[in-house]
């Protein structure tokens, strides 16, 4: 039989080790927290610190026919993202700026540093639910009544290129809403330029100075977001069908 005892007795009493001998360590206190030095020859490796979301910024925000800039702002949660319930909205915006009419929100954003720069979200309180988050966007819409169809569907889109005028103009149009449809007419872009720019006078805002009726027989609201050359602020000027436009704004 084997003997698997480590130690055998000599004759002075001494023990003699049969196996290799335990290794011997230097015990030495850590001069720092709670922890064992570490061992020669290797650096402990920490987990590399993670940046936190982008930064969501609500550059202009409207909800019939006022804006709601600061407030929208408000509701981005912690981790950047906006989710809203449009149905209790008008309870959230209150008070009412338009009872008894569907009333339409528009929001122009941008993520810092987000490659596709400014996008724009058109929703109405007749869809459940509008959603934005970083590198994505998402609205739900049911179907709808009968007497409803004729609303502008609502969209989120990336706003791409912008208008300004060939003339010299200093101002640019960034995105202009009416009845929550989205208006690229060249000539109505113009005009509204030319009065950002003191070259023409007050604008009544009508279904003929938009060209169109997005939404027969329902009160519409109307938002312009536009800039000045050589100024990174982006402001908007929104209100109701037939009403004028000449909300103040400023060059700075």
């Amino acid at each position: 039989m084997v003997n698997m005892s480590s130690t055998s007795s000599t004759g002075d009493g001494d023990s003699e080790y049969l196996l290799a001998p335990p290794p011997q360590y230097e015990l030495t206190p850590a001069t720092t927290g709670t922890f064992p030095p570490p061992i020669p020859g290797n650096k402990p490796t920490l987990p590399a610190p993670t940046a936190g979301p982008a930064r969501l910024h609500i550059l202009g925000a409207t909800w019939g026919g006022i804006i709601v800039t600061p407030d929208i702002q408000s509701l981005v949660s912690a981790t950047q993202t906006l989710t809203l319930d449009m149905r209790s909205l008008v309870h959230v915006l209150s008070p009412d700026p338009l009872p008894n009419c569907v009333k339409t929100l528009s929001v122009l954003y941008q993520y810092a540093g987000a490659p596709e720069g400014m996008c724009l979200l058109s929703t109405s309180e007749l869809d459940p639910s509008a959603s934005i988050w970083p590198g994505g966007h998402q609205r739900y819409r049911p179907p709808m009544p009968a007497e409803w169809q004729s609303q502008p569907s609502p969209s989120i889109c990336a706003l791409g290129s912008t208008w300004r005028g060939q003339d010299g103009t200093g101002v640019e149009i960034l995105a202009v809403l009416w009845g929550g449809q989205k208006i690229e007419t060249p000539s109505v872009l113009a005009e509204l330029a030319r009065f950002f720019d003191g070259l023409r006078g007050q604008i009544r805002m009508t279904n003929n100075f938009f060209k169109c009726d997005p939404w027969y027989n329902n009160k519409k609201t109307w938002a312009v977001y536009f800039r000045f050359a050589g100024s990174e602020r982006v402001q908007v000027v929104t209100g109701v069908e037939d009403g004028a436009l000449e909300v103040p704004w400023s060059r700075r």
